[in-house]
């Protein structure tokens, strides 16, 4: 295979992760035509489709999926390459402040975090919990972890990896309450929804045409903290999302149970967001890398 350059794989996997050559275009500052140029020569050097557009969608075929994942762990190992020709190994120290979602806070990712600090004690974390957008220079913090970057021209912002959702319920609900046949049942369940500015009244689901639908849906718990809402869906509490990965290991354990697989939310798209001065730390560059490479896992 001939590539030109790691940002043809770079463009091609914003094109996937954003769902149009739109979202691509703004990610990378570049013009849309750039962009569908760069992905048309990228299908004319391997020889075959990889992404089939439509006025109103865009689908990635069967090798558009297989050189999507390879370009994310060929784009996450060159981060990886890069923060560790920044700085060798056991040379990372002082105090990094870094927001994070509070799905973040899962065990495995601690577990990641504290082989970190092993492997470099004169590093110091100050982990901050939030799910509510802030901006990283009125908050205090080094480095900003969120799903979508902020629209600030004067901050780096770079994608990290993507988690997509899966719904789920225990099987003690689904005993209960029985299994949503269409999307429409769901405005008949309790849906564990995250509260935000406004009440989340609708899930946006798309199908596996790529067609996005605005499902209302019930349930009476409301919550602004995500990993409350993880905790709540393994309590038996009602319907939820959880990562792909994830999502399989507990159906495989038959600790969940995978509702509506014709139908799932929009992938989650994670950034990293800083201030340009803070491009050449290197203990924010390896916290990326740990982020990146969590991602692959979730």
């Amino acid at each position: 295979m001939k590539l030109d350059s790691l940002r043809d794989l770079a463009i091609y996997r914003h094109t996937v992760d954003g769902g149009s050559l739109r979202a691509a275009a703004r990610a990378l500052n570049l013009s849309p035509t750039v962009v569908s140029r760069r992905i048309a020569h990228l299908e004319t050097t391997l020889g075959t489709p990889l992404l089939l557009r439509t006025t109103r969608t865009l689908q990635v075929t069967p090798r558009g999926e297989q050189l999507y994942r390879r370009a994310v762990a060929i784009l996450n190992q060159a981060l990886e390459a890069e923060s560790e020709l920044l700085a060798a190994p056991d040379t990372l120290e002082g105090t990094l402040r870094v927001s994070l979602p509070t799905a973040f806070s899962a065990p495995d990712f601690l577990q990641a975090v504290g082989a970190l600090l092993d492997a470099n004690p004169a590093l110091i974390l100050e982990l901050y919990y939030s799910d509510q957008p802030i901006d990283p220079r009125t908050a205090g913090v080094d480095l900003l972890i969120r799903a979508g970057p902020l629209e600030d021209s004067t901050l780096v912002a770079r994608l990290l990896g993507r988690a997509t959702p899966l719904m789920l319920a225990t099987p003690s609900y689904v005993a209960a309450r029985g299994a949503p046949e269409t999307p429409e049942d769901l405005l008949h369940h309790r849906c564990l929804r995250f509260r935000e500015d406004r009440q989340q009244d609708v899930w946006r689901l798309t199908d596996a045409d790529g067609l996005e639908h605005a499902v209302p849906v019930g349930g009476n718990l409301f919550c602004d903290n995500s990993a409350a809402l993880t905790q709540a869906l393994y309590a038996g509490l009602g319907i939820g999302f959880r990562a792909t990965a994830e999502a399989r290991r507990a159906v495989a354990a038959g600790t969940l149970v995978h509702l509506l697989p014709a139908y799932q939310l929009a992938p989650f798209l994670i950034y990293a967001t800083y201030t340009r001065g803070m491009r050449t730390s290197t203990a924010l560059q390896a916290f990326q890398s740990l982020v990146a490479s969590y991602l692959t896992t979730v």
